[in-house]
């Protein structure tokens, strides 16, 4: 078997068609996806075509094999996570689930506060990838370690920073009780 990855090298005008096409397709499954959800999450490849290839056609302007290939994959697609519904379903009612990651816990160093790993990877990424934004909408850059914090936060942060470094007083208890 042989596998090639091609780059598509396009004028504008060409990238402005072919995302033009690119977009059609995606609404044109999306239809299909409604369609099938208002006939009773239908999965039959024939009957979505018949019932939606004529509006795809004359609403998304797609060419016949692009216009036929769209309930093909929709079908399929929803046939198989169907299918799986169904097992689980009955695998579940039979009491033959394997209970994975029941044992994944993440417990804090410090507080040893406990919690799911999967919720606190979770939180994690999502924490990133807003750090990610703010630090994209503020510098219009992508950067390796995003400086987030605003301008009060700074302030607060270089004020206990002035306040330990130039105390005269050296003990951290004297220091943690602010005396």
């Amino acid at each position: 078997m042989l596998i090639a990855k091609l780059k598509l090298q396009t004028t504008p005008e060409q990238f402005a068609a072919l995302r033009a096409t690119q977009l059609a397709y995606r609404d044109a499954l999306n239809l299909v996806s409604h369609y099938a959800f208002a006939h009773g999450k239908m999965s039959n490849k024939v009957k979505l075509q018949e019932g939606t290839y004529d509006e795809i056609r004359a609403r998304f302007h797609l060419p016949s094999q692009m216009a036929c290939s769209v309930p093909r994959q929709v079908g399929a697609t929803y046939k198989g996570l169907w299918t799986k519904v169904k097992k689980n379903a009955e695998h579940r009612k039979a009491g033959s689930t394997k209970k994975r990651y029941k044992g994944l816990l993440f417990v804090c160093q410090n507080c040893h506060y406990t919690l799911h790993a999967d919720l606190v990877g979770a939180r994690n990424v999502t924490m990133r990838t807003l750090l990610v934004r703010q630090d994209w909408i503020r510098t219009g850059q992508l950067s390796i370690v995003p400086d987030v914090s605003d301008n009060e936060t700074k302030a607060a942060q270089r004020s206990r920073y002035a306040e330990l470094r130039w105390s005269p007083d050296t003990s951290p208890r004297a220091l943690a009780e602010g005396i």
